[in-house]
């Protein structure tokens, strides 16, 4: 398939959709994918991250630190 964007901004690694393995967070801003890790999430924070209802949006490093 074509590449679509599928890296982590933070880290600038590549995901496969597949990747079940990293935990990854979308953004609400800029609607990229990052991984918890990059975003210094611990395991706790991204369950309650992932559990939140979907329009509650999460705003990822990058975005935050424009503002």
């Amino acid at each position: 398939g074509s590449a679509k964007g599928n890296f982590c901004p933070l880290c600038d690694k590549c995901y496969d959709d597949d990747d079940y393995e990293s935990k990854m967070m979308q953004c609400g801003k800029c609607d990229r994918w990052v991984h918890s890790k990059c975003e210094n999430l611990s395991d706790e924070m991204y369950e309650i991250l992932s559990n939140l209802p979907e329009s509650v949006a999460y705003t990822c490093v990058n975005c935050t630190e424009r503002h």
